[in-house]
């Protein structure tokens, strides 16, 4: 029984070939278009973002704080952290109240956020007596005198008045806020934040 040559059709066998590298291409030509968007022209990156605060890039790591240690800022929670000055004057309660609302408004995702306080050893004593009663579930720490929010400022890169800075559960110090930026803006931030995050 003789068997017969199958011959392959060149025309075919190119054919094959152009197919294989246009799979090929579909996969790895946008990949390469990406890198070079994003490392050789920038420029050409989006710069828009959603949210409605300052993000900072890259995040302020608590830890590199050495007047910061877990005593003083607990880790584990979305945390609202809010510098108070000397005293706390007509702004300072605002920005209490805002947060605090701001808190209240994410209903069963509110456990997952805490406010602290954080008041330096250069504030009046008793600086937040007068608004506890308002705020019973407003943390306060002490912490050794540094001038930390002009730090953060600084480090956050923004020339505003930065009043609040919002922490991620392990530790990173992500967003900032004005007084402006408090309310519904944050409050839009940190419900896009909590769906996304599974942590704290």
């Amino acid at each position: 029984m003789n068997q017969q040559n199958k011959t392959i059709d060149p025309v075919q066998l190119k054919k094959n070939r152009q197919k294989i590298v246009l799979i090929f291409s579909i996969g790895i030509v946008p990949m390469i278009i990406a890198y070079l968007l994003f490392y050789l022209m920038p420029g050409f990156a989006p710069q828009s973002t959603t949210n409605e605060g300052h993000l900072i890039m890259p995040p302020l790591q608590i830890a590199d704080y050495e007047p910061l240690n877990q005593d003083i800022i607990p880790l584990g929670r979305w945390l609202m952290i809010i510098p108070v000055g000397a005293n706390c004057d007509a702004a300072c309660e605002d920005i209490l109240y805002l947060t605090r609302q701001t808190n209240i408004a994410l209903g069963k995702e509110q456990p997952r956020v805490k406010r602290l306080a954080l008041v330096g050893a250069s504030a009046e004593t008793g600086v937040l007596d007068g608004v506890l009663e308002e705020h019973p579930n407003l943390d306060i720490r002490h912490y050794a005198d540094r001038d930390l929010l002009n730090e953060f400022r600084a480090k956050a890169g923004a020339d505003e008045e930065l009043v609040v800075f919002l922490m991620d559960p392990n530790g990173n110090i992500m967003m900032a806020y004005t007084h402006e930026e408090l309310g519904k803006p944050m409050l839009k931030d940190l419900r896009h934040l909590l769906k996304l995050s599974n942590i704290g």
